[in-house]
């Protein structure tokens, strides 16, 4: 978050069952505060004192080990039109079973968001769709046909 050359939003879910999968969809990093046996969850106030305490010592520290990242990330509303494409895709060219789809997109969805691509990489992957798309529509209309 402190390395991040935009801003930031940090999301805490509900006491009871934390975020749900839409928003943890969305997010392009997990954080998990480690508890002890006796007691495995926090209350919100504890989990945001906590995360405040730590992004205030990270703060502090003096070390330039850390490169920042300079790049400017892709706007989430272009990070969705990319995913729901990429999903698009993959139902197209039958990469996964039925079953599998909602597992597999969450996991590229992760990936994707983790990776934070700026607007010109986002610019590559969606080319590479685009290419894909192109070349594999008669194949995957053939296919189709014959099933």
């Amino acid at each position: 978050a402190l390395a991040s050359p935009g801003p930031v939003a940090i999301l805490f879910g509900t006491e009871r069952s934390g975020l749900d999968n839409d928003a943890l969809d969305r997010c392009h990093g997990l954080i998990r505060i480690p508890t002890s046996d006796r007691y495995m969850s926090l209350n919100l106030a504890q989990a945001v004192q906590v995360l405040a305490y730590e992004l205030h010592l990270a703060s502090r520290e003096t070390t330039t080990a850390t490169p920042v990242d300079e790049r400017v990330a892709a706007s989430a509303e272009r990070m969705r039109v990319f995913l729901q494409r990429l999903e698009h895709t993959l139902v197209e060219l039958r990469f996964s079973t039925p079953g599998q789809n909602e597992t597999l997109h969450r996991r590229l969805r992760h990936l994707f968001l983790r990776a934070r691509p700026d607007d010109d990489e986002l610019n590559i992957l969606n080319g590479i769709l685009s290419a894909v798309a192109k070349s594999t529509k008669g194949h995957v209309a053939e296919h189709q046909s014959s099933d």
